[in-house]
């Protein structure tokens, strides 16, 4: 699943009531499209080795904000974010698990 394309093009009325009500939603998206965590990846089926830190390449782009587990096959702490490499996370676990991840 590859990064959210957050783009909104306003279109112009030409009376005062539909104007404004197309600069509301224009302002809404545009703080939407901002939030980092919106435009993010699914990355499904990660194998995480207990007690080590895994190497998690990411197709972002750019450097990863954060991580966020969406999904564990067994009871796990895991925990990192990104790493020294722009195009990888560092994530460690307690225990060998397989995790869906929300990178963003």
């Amino acid at each position: 699943m590859g990064s959210a394309d957050l783009t909104y093009r306003r279109s112009r009325y030409g009376d005062p009531e539909t104007e404004a009500l197309s600069q509301s939603v224009s302002d809404v998206f545009g703080q939407l499209a901002d939030n980092p965590i919106l435009n993010g990846q699914l990355l499904k089926g990660v194998t995480l080795k207990g007690g080590a830190e895994t190497p998690v390449p990411h197709r972002l782009g750019r450097r990863a904000n954060g991580v966020i587990v969406v999904g564990q096959s067994a009871a796990s702490n895991i925990h990192g974010g990104p790493s020294a490499n722009a195009g990888v996370l560092a994530i460690s676990s307690t225990v060998t698990v397989t995790a869906d991840l929300w990178v963003f």
